[in-house]
């Protein structure tokens, strides 16, 4: 009999959908990727939710798979990259596409919505920021429920559920609504500190706790899988469901950053990083965001990125290294070939990068990465003002698979860089929360 615990996390991102099959050794057996399908139109961007359920539910299918002959998975766990607005009917049937996280911001509806009870210093950014452990500036869920509020009342006055996409997931997994206080704090409607529902956005919005997720702690046991979604997924009914987390501690967890010091570079759209802090209020004084992680037995999280560098790097390497299947490898070695200091070539990333030029291609390669790294490095210490030292780094992403892009950022930051599971790192995260792997 294969002794061995299996389990299977997922990383519900905003452009695609992660799975893996991991064992309890976290090697991973199994990667699976769907990619999310939107609906856009002027204001709104969003998707079907049931269709992202059914697609998740197809992923995790796939991936049962690939289990050894006589084994089976223990768990499933979820980190989302949080806040898809979502409310349905008493049979948990949405009543509306999910509104994502990017749509644009809605001040004016919230305004309209909250002022009359809320005064503007209260829904201030450092207000919000304080209660919440983020700021406010009009979208997220706080945003989408208030133009429910104001253009949809009667839509919000049939729902039974008021949620997100990622607890809709669990719900049709299991049939129990639940939410951890790491995935609610882009929700907005949690206090993180006290993890209760803040009554005064409930009262503005005309919703009760009982229309909310049961709030319990990353790596919970919500419920088991249903006779139904077991027959989907191709598994057994005693497979556990749990609560999982944001999207990047669950990355901090599989690259073991647990401990004040460690530092988790996400290299996506923007480059994110999450260090655990002791001290909620530091996290605060420096306006950075804020994470439950491990608390109240652990530290607290702060969050600050290097924003949208992402598609910077996409551009830079169609334009400095061509655009076939091997630019990217092609890009990273120009830029070891530029040298430290790209022969003093700068870019700004806030302007339009240079176009190319022949012999100078390798040092424009090699200034763009210095640049980002740079603005890394100046973010870092900002932070160590709050008497925090960083000792070594672990990148996650795209572009942490490659050895020269991190040999590159180890230079500028001056600190170790690690390799851990890059992409699928906040996968094996939730395969961790899946067993009930918190630390």
């Amino acid at each position: 009999m294969n002794n061995t615990i299996y389990t299977i996390g997922l990383d519900l991102g905003t452009s695609s959908v992660k799975g893996a099959l991991v064992s309890s050794d976290n090697t991973i057996l199994a990667e699976r990727t769907v990619k999310m399908k939107y609906r856009t139109t002027a204001g709104y961007t969003g998707f079907d939710a049931a269709e992202f359920a059914d697609d998740t539910i197809a992923l995790i299918r796939d991936l049962a798979s690939n289990l050894p002959a006589g084994a089976r998975v223990s768990g499933i766990a979820a980190v989302c990259a949080a806040g898809n607005t979502l409310i349905c009917d008493q049979d948990g049937t949405p009543l509306i596409d999910a509104f994502s996280w990017t749509c644009e911001s809605m001040m004016d509806e919230s305004a309209a919505v909250y002022y009359p009870t809320i005064s503007p210093e209260e829904l201030s950014r450092e207000a919000t920021r304080a209660r919440t452990g983020w700021p406010f500036s009009g979208g997220f869920p706080l945003g989408h429920l208030a133009y429910l509020k104001v253009h949809h009342p009667d839509l919000l006055a049939q729902a039974a559920t008021v949620t997100m996409s990622g607890e809709y997931l669990l719900y049709r997994l299991c049939g129990k609504w639940g939410i951890d206080r790491s995935t609610a704090t882009p929700f907005y409607l949690l206090e993180q500190e006290t993890g209760r529902w803040y009554k005064p956005y409930l009262d503005a919005l005309g919703i009760t706790e009982d229309q909310l997720p049961a709030v319990g702690k990353s790596g919970d046991i919500l419920g088991h899988l249903t006779p139904e979604a077991a027959a989907a997924c191709g598994l057994d009914t005693d497979c556990e469901i749990r609560l999982g987390s944001f999207d990047h501690p669950g990355g901090a967890r599989a690259s073991d950053v647990t401990k004040e010091g460690d530092l988790l570079v996400s290299c996506g759209t923007s480059w994110v990083c999450f260090f655990p802090v002791a001290n909620r209020q530091a996290i605060l004084d420096q306006k950075l965001l804020c994470d439950p992680y491990q608390s109240p037995e652990g530290c607290w999280a702060g969050m600050f990125s290097v924003a949208r560098v992402g598609e910077l790097i996409d551009r830079a390497v169609l334009l400095y290294a061509g655009e076939d299947d091997a630019r990217f490898d092609r890009f990273y070695n120009m830029a070891k070939e530029a040298g430290a200091g790209a022969g003093g070539v700068k870019i700004d990333l806030k302007e339009e990068l240079p176009l190319p030029d022949g012999k100078n291609n390798a040092n424009l390669a090699r200034a763009l990465i210095e640049a980002i790294a740079g603005e890394l490095r100046d973010s870092m210490h900002r932070v160590e003002s709050i008497g925090i030292t960083f000792r070594r780094a672990v990148m996650a992403g795209g572009p942490s698979r490659n050895p020269i892009c991190r040999d590159i950022v180890a230079e500028v930051i001056g600190i170790p860089v690690e390799y851990h599971y890059g992409v699928s790192s906040g996968a094996v995260g939730a395969a961790m929360l899946a067993r009930g792997a918190i630390s």
